[in-house]
């Protein structure tokens, strides 16, 4: 689960009375069905935002770098991923789920614990550099992860308004800083590409300028009050008691969200390599919707939900995930039947097998949105411990299916085999870890089982239409 800087507030819910981040109670925000919505599309028009200058950074990149360079931003971000995952003990879904989570005390030993955080992971990065260098035989990456790396001391330097205004479902004024930070950094990116797209430089610029200026607008274009050093015994035993199974969870699910990128980095040249982040970027479009919607809407709804009318709650769920999958699911089939035209048509020829590979990407990550718009109640009632052995079981279910279905792929006389076989093991896995998504929420009253069967049914009524009725072009 990501639990990055969240997004802000629209201007007129800024004077909002339900609950001030200035207030220094403990007094939990109302969330009204408006401010559900509101925070809702909020979030979907800053992902599609981001999403869209991603985008265009992408097509930018694949024409003014070579691939082998442009793999290289994908292959330092792994790195920076990892080790940042290692050390997140869910600061933001703390703040956002916890009944101090407007206390002033609360939220300075919050930042004082994130600014030592943005350090650890800025030092591991350092560390690892060498070896991700050997290991995927880059020795740029040497220079490159550092640098990167530095951007988790900006980032840890983030004001907590913007997770307390998250906690509130004031999403808008967040939402256009992000959007505009993103577009400095494409901006500077595309810039230094267009001067000298050989230059170390285009790899890192843009992140940069991004983190820093989401970093000081965090502080001076927010509302609510600015955070100090502290440290408040209880709120740090607080943050830990909640966080010490994030850690190992948000390590896990890196994993699961780019385990895939980070090993066919090894197996393949860094050339390939380039050819499958393509595919990669444009599968993750939806999941990536439901991974903003789970911490920055979904969260907070669950963790104000009335827990002793288990009958309310069911509706309630039932309303937001049907709502959500009529909406996201008829784009993913979509994509899984006319993925490869849609790259044929946007990418240069280099690229072009990255389109079987979307598709098959695609169809296994249906299964991945249907778990993420079920799964954040676990969260949302304080149960790190459980929600870290399904993410664990999930992990290992993914590890099985890629191991396996790259074996026998290569065993067999398909050109591409083992690459076809590695993301078709991976796909059926986020698929069969459905029974662990019970085992996790229905202690909580939230399993849907007919709403769930439909999303599948139809959903692998799409795949065999695509994967046994019309040509491959493996």
């Amino acid at each position: 689960m990501e639990t990055g800087p969240q997004e802000n507030s629209s201007h007129p819910d800024d004077s909002s009375s339900d609950s001030s981040s200035e207030s220094g109670g403990s007094v939990q925000p109302k969330i009204t069905k408006k401010r559900a919505i509101s925070g809702s599309a909020w979030t979907i028009i800053g992902f599609g935002g981001e999403q869209s200058i991603r985008f265009i950074r992408s097509l930018l990149l694949t024409r003014l770098l070579a691939p082998e360079f442009y793999g290289l931003i994908g292959l330092s971000g792994i790195v920076i991923g990892l080790v940042s995952r290692f050390s997140d003990i869910g600061l933001n879904v703390s703040i956002i789920r916890d009944k101090r989570g407007n206390d002033p005390r609360f939220l300075d030993t919050a930042w004082t614990i994130s600014i030592l955080r943005g350090l650890v992971v800025w030092l591991l990065a350092c560390a690892f550099a060498w070896p991700a260098s050997r290991i995927y035989e880059e020795p740029l990456l040497m220079v490159v992860i550092p640098i990167i790396g530095f951007t988790a001391v900006i980032q840890g330097l983030m004001s907590t308004k913007t997770a307390t205004l998250n906690r509130e479902l004031r999403l808008g004024r967040l939402t256009v800083l992000r959007l505009i930070s993103q577009a400095l950094g494409l901006i500077t990116t595309v810039a230094w590409a267009m001067y000298d797209p050989e230059n170390l430089g285009v790899l890192v610029v843009g992140t940069l300028v991004a983190s820093l200026f989401m970093t000081v607008t965090s502080f001076v274009s927010l509302p609510g009050r600015g955070n100090r050093l502290d440290w408040d015994k209880a709120a740090a035993h607080e943050l830990f008691r909640f966080g010490k199974w994030i850690i190992v969870s948000t390590a896990i699910t890196f994993f699961l969200a780019q385990g895939d990128q980070a090993i066919v980095g090894v197996l393949q040249t860094t050339e390939y390599f380039a050819v499958y982040s393509v595919a990669y970027f444009l599968a993750r479009a939806v999941p990536k919707v439901m991974l903003n919607l789970g911490p920055r809407v979904l969260l907070p709804i669950y963790a104000h939900m009335d827990e002793t009318d288990l009958a309310q709650v069911r509706r309630q769920t039932f309303k937001m995930r049907g709502a959500i999958l009529c909406v996201f699911l008829p784009v993913m089939w979509g994509m899984i039947l006319f993925g490869r035209y849609l790259v044929i048509w946007l990418y240069p020829e280099h690229y072009h097998d990255a389109g079987w590979m979307f598709e098959i990407l695609t169809a296994g990550n249906v299964g991945l949105v249907i778990g993420i718009t079920a799964g954040g109640v676990v969260l949302a009632r304080g149960d790190s411990f459980r929600f870290m052995i399904l993410q664990s079981a999930r992990a290992v279910l993914m590890l099985a299916g890629m191991s396996l279905g790259y074996w026998i792929g290569d065993s067999s006389d398909v050109e591409n085999g083992g690459m076809i076989g590695f993301l078709i093991g991976m796909g059926v896995s986020y698929w069969l870890n459905y029974p662990l998504l019970v085992w996790a929420i229905k202690k909580h009253g939230t399993w849907l089982p007919g709403l769930d069967a439909a999303a599948f049914g139809l959903s692998a009524v799409v795949v065999f239409i695509r994967f046994f009725l019309m040509p491959t072009g493996f």
